[in-house]
Formats: C-alpha cells, sequence, structure tokens
C-alpha cells in the first residue's frame, strides 16, 4: 500500500483527544438539567474524559520507546473508556446499575494491557485488543439502546443504535484484517499511514464526536417531554391540566360527530372536601384527592378524557351513542366515589360526588359546554350533593 503523506495519524488522533475533552466537558455542565439522567450523563462525562486522555497520550510526539510507552498508556484509557460507556448507556436508559461486574471487566482490561506490555508491548496486539474491546462494548451499547421502550428520547436513539452498530461492525472489520494481513508497520514498528489505519483514526476522531453529540440530544428530547407533560400534566393526579382538556375536546367532539354520535360534558366536584383538608390536612388531602381521580379515571372508556379542571372539580368529556347514556354515565361515576371510600391504615373516609351533565348541540363550544355543565354542578350542591343534574332540568325529581 501506498503511505498517505498528506495524513498524520498523531494529528487525528490529537483531535480526536480535543473533541473528546468538549464532549467530556459538555457532558458534565450537562448532568444537572435532567435529574433522571444524570447518573448516565456523569458516566458518559468520565469515558469521552479517558477517550481525550488516551487519544491524546496515543498522539504525544517522543521518541520510539517513549511513544510506546504513551500507546500502552492510551491503549488502556480507551479501552476502559469503552467499558464506562456500556455502563454509561446503561444508566441512560434506566438499567439496574452494575457496579461490581464494571469494575471486573476494568479490572480485567488493565490486566490484558499490562501483559501485552510485559510480553514486548506490541503495537499490533495493543490494537488488535482494543479493536476486540471496542466491538464488543459498541455492539453491547447499541443492542441496550435498541431494547430501551423510551419514547421520550425520540429519533437521537434510534440514530445513536446506528452509530454503535456501525462502529462496532467497523472494528470488528478492522479486526478480522488484522488478524488476516497484520499491521502495516515500518522498521522502527510503527504504524505505516495506509488507507486502513488513517480510516481508523478518523473513525476514533468522529464517533466520540458523534457519541456525546447524540447523548446529549436524548437528554434534550426527554427533557422537552418532560416539560410538555408538566404543561399539561397535573403532577398530584397524573390527570391532563384544563389546558389539555380544552385542547383535545374538540377533536374528539368531532371524531363522535363523524361516526354518528355526540359527546357528553360532565363538571365533577368533590362533596365537602374542604373538611377533609381541615379535618386530617392537606397531606391526606391530596391522597384522597389522587384516590377519587384514579376512580373517575377507571371508571371512562379510552376514548374519553376526564381532567383536573382546578381544586377539587374534574371534568370529562365522554363520546354517548345515546342521549340518555349521558345521566348513566355520570351516575356510574357517582356510584363508583361513593362505593370506594379511601382508606389508609386506621383511616377511612368516605366521598361523594356532585356531577352536572350536558350533551353537545350543533354550534356550541367547550366553553359554552363546559359553563353549562357547571351550571349543573351548582344545582346538584343545592339539591343535598351526591347526586347527578342534567344541565337545564328545573327538577330534582327528574335529575335521580
Amino acid at each position: 500500500m501506498t503511505p498517505l503523506a498528506i495524513f498524520d495519524i498523531r494529528t487525528l488522533l490529537f483531535l480526536g483527544g480535543v473533541t473528546a475533552l468538549a464532549g467530556a466537558l459538555a457532558l458534565e455542565f450537562s448532568r444537572h438539567v435532567h435529574l433522571a439522567s444524570r447518573e448516565g450523563l456523569q458516566l458518559f462525562s468520565m469515558a469521552m474524559g479517558l477517550v481525550a486522555a488516551g487519544l491524546l497520550l496515543a498522539s504525544s510526539p517522543g521518541n520510539l520507546t517513549a511513544w510506546l510507552t504513551l500507546l500502552a498508556a492510551g491503549s488502556t484509557m480507551l479501552n476502559v473508556a469503552s467499558i464506562v460507556a456500556y455502563e454509561a448507556t446503561r444508566r441512560l436508559f434506566s438499567r439496574r446499575p452494575r457496579t461490581r461486574p464494571l469494575l471486573l471487566a476494568i479490572a480485567v482490561v488493565v490486566a490484558v494491557n499490562a501483559w501485552i506490555v510485559y510480553q514486548g508491548d506490541s503495537v499490533e496486539h495493543h490494537v488488535l485488543f482494543g479493536c476486540l474491546v471496542q466491538t464488543l462494548t459498541a455492539a453491547a451499547m447499541g443492542w441496550t439502546a435498541l431494547r430501551s421502550r423510551d419514547r421520550a428520547a425520540g429519533r437521537a436513539r434510534v440514530v445513536f443504535v446506528a452509530i454503535c452498530a456501525l462502529f462496532a461492525l467497523a472494528n470488528a472489520a478492522r479486526l478480522l484484517r488484522l488478524l488476516s494481513v497484520g499491521l502495516t508497520i515500518d522498521e522502527r514498528g510503527l504504524p505505516i499511514n495506509t488507507w486502513a489505519q488513517v480510516g481508523a483514526a478518523m473513525v476514533n476522531v468522529v464517533v466520540p464526536l458523534l457519541l456525546w453529540v447524540l447523548v446529549l440530544a436524548i437528554v434534550n428530547s426527554r427533557l422537552a417531554t418532560d416539560l410538555r407533560r408538566w404543561a399539561t400534566t397535573d403532577e398530584l393526579t397524573g390527570l391532563p391540566l384544563r389546558r389539555s382538556l380544552l385542547e383535545h375536546a374538540p377533536t374528539i367532539i368531532r371524531t363522535a360527530q363523524a361516526r354518528g354520535a355526540t359527546c357528553a360534558v360532565l363538571m365533577l366536584d368533590l362533596d365537602k372536601f374542604k373538611s377533609v383538608n381541615d379535618r386530617f390536612g392537606h397531606a391526606v388531602g391530596d391522597h384522597v384527592l389522587r384516590h377519587c381521580a384514579s376512580i373517575l379515571q377507571h371508571t371512562l372508556r379510552p376514548d374519553a378524557i376526564i381532567a383536573r379542571y382546578g381544586g377539587e372539580e374534574f371534568c370529562a368529556v365522554v363520546p354517548i351513542n345515546r342521549i340518555d347514556d349521558a345521566f348513566l354515565i355520570a351516575d356510574r361515576m357517582r356510584q363508583s366515589v361513593e362505593a370506594a371510600p379511601f382508606e389508609d391504615r386506621q383511616l377511612t373516609i368516605p366521598m361523594t360526588i356532585s356531577i352536572g351533565v350536558t350533551v353537545n348541540r350543533s354550534g356550541r363550544s367547550i366553553e359554552e359546554l363546559l359553563k353549562e355543565a357547571d351550571q349543573g354542578v351548582y344545582l346538584a350542591k343545592a339539591r343535598g350533593r351526591n347526586q347527578v343534574v342534567l344541565a337545564g332540568d328545573p327538577s330534582p325529581e327528574e335529575s335521580g
């Protein structure tokens, strides 16, 4: 093969080391951005720091003896970095920590590198072992990310899997080539700038850059998902907030109308909830509120939506086939709350709920329907609570 004078492997390794160092700093400064990803970011920062140190040592100038010593140290650091990066991937995708296997794998890698030095510090043996370690760890990283069901990671997770797979294949191909034809070296025992050598060095420059950028992209995607959830979901009950209901209700109503059905809008208010807070404290009140919200949510069909409207108020939009179904659904929800008192150790708190119901008619906005249902709640409270009132129904008898 013809030497490539225009490329210098040590320069490429130096650039890779600087890039990895920048990634280590970026990951370290970002680890407080997303609490759930903190452990993964911390380990990835450590791995990138080791990559930076390994590449910078391998790119250091000096005589042959000094360079071989630096290469051995750099190779060891790169192999340890691969092991740490695998554990970082596991932590990033919420797998259980495996500290002992991690430390054992690091000890094995260090021992093998030390054995290579003891046997004569062959450049080819360092490269062979490095290819083997990187092939296995890259494949394991890709497999871990592939098996993850973390939808919040977005497309960055898919790209992460692809990069890991390509890196594993590239190292496996290089490993097979080295086993078949060996490493091209000069009379001093130093690698010659062949296309294979330069390509391998460029991979070591590009892959760390891609990995730390993708890790940050995964964390940013999770953060964006969390922000959307916090903006639309009630933290206490896990139900959508009023804003989310107002956004989704028109779609539910249009879908029901498209199949010849309609929708009922229910406003629900827990009875005498303030007395629960006053008597048992707000902590117990929060548990009661969460308990009732769970009952209401499980009473409805999947195509309906129920949201926390504010305080102890809830609102639901439910597709129905007949107008009479509106009252039946609301009364079933009322009975479910009444039949399942909150219980905690020696404490039992019975709860009831008042519900106002209205049915969608053409030309009515969701705001108008909510106002009508809210009027029904006021009537239910005035008539003694724990009942369902249809909006516009003036008589207690007909309301049941």
